[in-house]
Formats: C-alpha cells, structure tokens, sequence
C-alpha cells in the first residue's frame, strides 16, 4: 500500500533567533569577510569626490582605498584639477608663488597645459596617501638667456605642487578615518542584525540553530504549528517512518 511521508519544520525568521544563534552567524560572516559585500561605502566615496571637485575644480576623479589595518592601507585618488582654480587659490597658500605663477600663465610666459594628482613611488600598489602626489604640466617660453627668470618659474610650480599634495594628502588621510569610522559602525552586530531583519533583504527561513531551511523543502508547503525536526536527512537511521 503507498505511504505518505511528512515532515515538519519550524521555521523562524532571522529576528525571531535567539541572540546566541544570531551571534554565531554574526561571526561566520565577520571571519568569511563577507560583511564587506554587504557595506556600501559609496556615500562616502561620493562625499570625497564632492570635496575634492568644490576645491580644486576636480573633475575624473578615481579613488582608492584600503581599510584592512595591515601595511599599506589607507586612501589615495587621481584626478584633473582645474588650472583657473588653482591659480586662484594662492590667498590661502604662498601668495607670491601663485600670483607669479597665474600672472605668467595670463600673459603668455608659461603654458599651464594640466595639473593632476596621480599615482607615484615604487610603493603604488599600495592605497595609502604618500602613493599620490600632484604634478603641473606646463611649457616655460622664458628666452633661454634668462636663465635666472626660467629657473625662478620653475621653483615656483615645484612649490605649488608641494603644497597641493600636501593638502590632498592631508584630506585622504581624513577621507580614510571617516571610511574607518563609517565601516566599524556599519560591520557591528546591531547593524548586521538590522540588515538580516529586513525581509526585503534577508527572506530566508531559519531553523532554531540557525540553519537555512532549503526553500525546495517549504515550497507550497501549509504553514502550521508543528514540532522541530533535525534537518539531516543523513542520519535516518534514528528515525522510522510509518
């Protein structure tokens, strides 16, 4: 005669584990490294992106970052600054650098063809500050007898370029505490929680100790009251079917 064979399960959304069994899988995901795919730093990205376009009139601006605490981590970016923004920002620098600078760029003594932050050193596989530096493109059409004014120009530009890496070094360094900051409160076990409780997130139907139930199990299935059951259809040899 055929038989019929049933098997109850009761499930539990991931809110109504206890805080042991949420606990657990809380560190499985910290020690897999998979809390990172579910952190969106991109606001933060955005934010530096924003700072760096409002002061210096950046525009393809790329950034790269490391917030593992080993060797080498930390922030750094590339981007085009704008030339006419720059030059204007000798009142909060070297006045005299940048007025002499953007006066021979407006009447034609130099040609400032480009300003970027690029990546620079041996170390540049690393993410950290120091892994960036400005640099000014720019022709000097200074007559080649006036050697002095040449060389004086090009002091100049070598010191607005100092001054500007160290500014940018100086806001990538802050960009990386914030992306720190930001990751520490995101990756804590409130957080986790509160993202595993969103069923728009999370639909998963748990067991007591945390297991996921198989959805092909519970598909279609009468939800009723019924009694917990070990899932592991291996050890059938303690169970008999009637």
């Amino acid at each position: 005669m055929p038989k019929t064979y049933k098997t109850e399960i009761i499930g539990y959304t991931f809110e109504e584990l206890s805080e042991e069994v949420k606990q657990k899988l809380y560190e499985v995901v910290i020690n897999g490294g998979a809390m990172s795919d579910m952190i969106n730093l991109e606001p933060i990205e955005e934010d530096f992106k924003e700072t760096i376009s409002k002061l210096f009139g950046g525009i393809d601006i790329g950034v790269y970052y490391d917030i593992s605490c080993t060797q080498g981590s930390g922030a750094c970016c590339v981007a085009d600054l704008d030339v006419d923004t720059i030059l204007n920002m000798h009142a909060k620098f070297n006045f005299a650098e940048y007025q002499k600078v953007g006066s021979k760029h407006k009447n034609g003594d130099i040609n400032i063809e480009s300003i970027k932050v690029v990546r620079c050193g041996p170390s540049s596989f690393y993410s950290h500050e120091h892994t960036c530096c400005v640099e000014i493109e720019y022709t000097n059409y200074t007559e080649v007898e006036e050697v002095e004014a040449a060389e004086d120009i090009d002091e100049a530009i070598t010191t607005i370029e100092a001054e500007l890496t160290l500014q940018i070094r100086e806001l990538l360094t802050d960009f990386h505490a914030s992306l720190e900051s930001f990751y520490e409160d995101a990756a804590s076990f409130e957080s986790y929680c509160d993202i595993m409780s969103d069923h728009d997130v999370n639909d998963a139907v748990y067991t007591c100790d945390g297991k996921v139930v198989d959805p092909a199990l519970i598909k279609n299935s009468v939800v009723i009251n019924g009694c917990q059951l070990s899932l592991d259809f291996n050890d059938y040899t303690e169970h008999s079917f009637t």
